[in-house]
């Protein structure tokens, strides 16, 4: 392994330099990536934080008047989205008044729904918000999301980034 000791002094230099260049590159690829993923996990859960509000909103009125069924029409209506798994509505006794999806194991810590709260569940989200009516909880709403289309396009971004960088270096070094 004398591969070093058969390059010239001019060879060595650009090899250092390539490698030097290499790990910067290594560097600023994993600093991109951590600081998308960040953002785009936080405004995606920013915005299923927000559905779930609106689902609450929507299902309000039948909860107050007990309608499983109109219940289970907004709930739906509400799991038609293809990242959303499960849609449940529960009224303020945890009676559940709909239920839509399959139920993979999101377990709420939280005995009181007064509050909104997410879950993050390995995989998956789930989201709670209450249902209120003249300031008083009525209801919760639960709705559960898959992970897996912000993964995927984290790694479509992380490759596409890596490609671009590796052919800077590629263009810097044929020049």
């Amino acid at each position: 392994m004398n591969i070093p000791i058969q390059l010239n002094l001019q060879q060595r230099f650009y090899t250092t330099v390539f490698i030097g260049i290499s790990l910067a590159s290594l560097l600023i690829i994993g600093l991109m990536y951590w600081a998308i993923s960040q953002f785009a996990t936080q405004y995606v859960s920013d915005y299923w934080q927000g559905y779930t509000k609106t689902f609450s909103e929507a299902v309000k009125y039948p909860v107050i008047l007990g309608s499983a069924p109109d219940a289970l029409a907004v709930s739906k209506t509400f799991a038609g989205d293809k990242n959303v798994k499960k849609t449940a509505v529960y009224s303020n006794k945890q009676e559940s008044l709909a239920n839509v999806g399959k139920d993979p194991g999101c377990k709420s810590p939280s005995a009181s729904y007064t509050d909104a709260f997410t879950v993050d569940a390995g995989s998956d989200w789930c989201f709670y918000a209450p249902i209120t009516h003249e300031s008083k909880v009525v209801g919760h709403v639960e709705l559960m999301t898959s992970k897996a289309g912000v993964k995927a396009l984290l790694l479509r971004m992380l490759i596409t980034i890596g490609l671009i960088i590796l052919l800077f270096a590629i263009l810097v070094f044929c020049s």
